[in-house]
C-alpha cells in the first residue's frame, strides 16, 4: 500500500466512525431524554408523598424541630417524648409489676422491649416526615428547573 492507501483508508475509518457516530446520536439523546423524565418523575413522586405527609402529620408539623430520631410524637396528647426518658418509665412499670392491660398481666421485660422497639421506629418514622416535609421547597424548586431543561 502507499501513502495515498494508508490516507484512503483513514478517511474510509473517519467516515465510518462519523456515520455511526450519527447514526448513534439520536439514540444517545433518547436515553438522556430517558433518564430526565426519570428523574421529573422520581421528584414528583416525593414531592407528592412530602404533600401527603404534610397533610397526615399536620398536628405534628410544629414539633419537627425535636423529632430528632430521639423522640417522639404522640397524636393524641399532641406531645413529643423522649426516649431514654421513656425507657426509664418502661423499666419502673416492670420493676413495680405494674399492671399491662394489653396483655392483661403485670409489665414483662420481653413486654418492655416490645415496646422500646416500637417507639424507636416511631421516632425514626417521625424524623423521616420531617425531613420529608422540610426538604418539600428544594424538590419543588428542583422540578422547576428540570422542567424548564425538558422543554
Amino acid at each position: 500500500m502507499n501513502i495515498d492507501g494508508v490516507g484512503m483508508t483513514m478517511m474510509r475509518i473517519a467516515a465510518g466512525l462519523m456515520a455511526v457516530t450519527l447514526l448513534a446520536w439520536p439514540a444517545v439523546a433518547q436515553v438522556e431524554d430517558a433518564r430526565a423524565v426519570a428523574k421529573i418523575n422520581s421528584i414528583k413522586v416525593e414531592i407528592l408523598e412530602a404533600e401527603n405527609i404534610q397533610k397526615k402529620f399536620a398536628s405534628a408539623m410544629k414539633h419537627c424541630g425535636a423529632l430528632d430520631g430521639k423522640h417522639f410524637y404522640i397524636e393524641a396528647q399532641d406531645r413529643v417524648l423522649d426516649l431514654d426518658q421513656f425507657h426509664k418509665s418502661l423499666e419502673s412499670m416492670v420493676k413495680d409489676q405494674v399492671f399491662n392491660p394489653q396483655k392483661k398481666r403485670p409489665w414483662t421485660e420481653a413486654d418492655a422491649q416490645e415496646r422500646r422497639d416500637l417507639v424507636q421506629k416511631m421516632a425514626e418514622h417521625d424524623k423521616y416526615r420531617c425531613d420529608m416535609v422540610a426538604k418539600l421547597p428544594t424538590l419543588q424548586k428542583e422540578l422547576v428547573v428540570l422542567e424548564r431543561q425538558q422543554q
